[in-house]
């Protein structure tokens, strides 16, 4: 695993923890305040965009078109693998 995907661990932990506002013990309780609020919006907005972008990238480039897949074939009484590209109507 490499440490982009730590890293993505890290975000997933802490955005869950301000969204229902998890704390340690003994820390001041932040999770009503004004603050914590703006910072949820400002999360759910930052997601949104996230995924804006995603489904208008996704959409300006079509679908996957290069979805590859390895058919054994029997060739001179060996065994090769043969990459065949899979067309939309495979699916």
């Amino acid at each position: 695993m490499t440490w982009v995907f730590w890293l993505a661990v890290a975000v997933v932990i802490a955005a869950v923890a301000a969204v229902t506002g998890i704390k340690p013990a003994g820390t001041r309780p932040v999770a009503r305040t004004s603050l914590m609020a703006a910072a949820r919006i400002v999360l759910i907005v930052f997601v949104v965009i996230v995924i804006a972008l995603f489904l208008s990238r996704r959409a300006r480039e079509g679908p996957p078109h290069g979805l590859l897949r390895s058919v054994p074939e029997i060739s001179a009484g060996r065994a090769a693998a043969v990459m065949v590209v899979a067309r939309p109507s495979d699916f």
